[in-house]
């Protein structure tokens, strides 16, 4: 899960390697098979990461569009 959500939002060069590596055009993940041992494991990954992840901005009660980070 670590990976995965790395592989998604980290801008280091091996994460940028894996995106590009494991990535089509459009930016979706492959569906093919790539000669790599982590790849069946990461792809595994992505999808609850991406299933369960969120954005929470302010405390949820009083949100200020632009001060709020």
């Amino acid at each position: 899960m670590k990976l995965g959500w790395a592989f998604l939002h980290d801008q280091d060069p091996w994460k940028n390697f894996l995106r590009a590596k494991f990535l089509n055009k459009e930016g979706s993940l492959t569906h093919y098979n790539k000669n790599s041992s982590i790849w069946t494991g990461l792809k595994e990954a992505i999808v609850p990461v991406k299933a369960n992840s969120k954005w929470i901005i302010g405390s949820r009660k009083d949100i200020d569009f632009w001060r709020d980070c």
